[in-house]
């Protein structure tokens, strides 16, 4: 059965109210070791392809993409079969099977939807961010959160996308899962560069 087709939410609209819940599939790259080693060591011999080449010379073609690391290494974006679910209680992870993970909104002070650019790899990333009331009793709530703490921020990331370009469409179902969260969620999609 195929997933019904995207449709904006639009609050009013017919349509445009809060549904039940949103799910929100998680993304990855799929990164081709062999075609790395290969694309640099054709880069460093000197035998690059065309293609290749002229990514190199973009003031020459000014209409190039930026020289990245996708430049040597070609990737797909994947479905890992594991969503991110949001509803009234809070949010979810299903189909992961190394980590369970359920939290309910009134667990939390502040939730954030946050895509970040990495450049030097010509990828983004669409993560939320999340403030627990209490992060020591949040840890022994939920083994195996572990792994999520962003140290730097003070805060749990849920990554739920990463691509070259995270689609809109990803975005914009995130806003509205988040928006289960009331007052905890902004309704703002932070932009950083990592």
């Amino acid at each position: 059965m195929s997933p019904p087709p995207y449709q904006p939410y639009e609050p009013g609209k017919p349509g445009g109210d809060l549904p039940a819940e949103v799910r929100v599939p998680i993304s990855t790259p799929r990164f081709f070791p062999v075609r790395l080693v290969r694309n640099v060591l054709a880069f460093g011999t000197g035998r690059m392809s065309e293609v290749t080449a002229r990514r190199f010379r973009d003031d020459a073609h000014p209409e190039a993409p930026p020289v990245t690391a996708m430049t040597f290494s070609p990737l797909s974006v994947r479905e890992t079969g594991a969503a991110y679910v949001f509803d009234a209680r809070g949010l979810r992870l299903e189909g992961y099977r190394r980590l369970r993970l359920a939290v309910e909104w009134t667990e939390l002070d502040r939730v954030v939807l946050e895509v970040q650019s990495f450049a030097a790899l010509g990828l983004e990333g669409l993560r939320v961010a999340i403030w627990p009331h209490d992060p020591h009793g949040f840890a022994r709530a939920h083994r195996g959160v572990e792994a999520t703490w962003d140290e730097t921020a003070g805060t749990w990331s849920l990554v739920l996308a990463k691509a070259p370009v995270v689609p809109p469409e990803k975005v914009e179902a995130a806003v509205v899962g988040l928006r289960h969260a009331g007052h905890r969620f902004t309704g703002e999609v932070v932009r950083s560069f990592g």
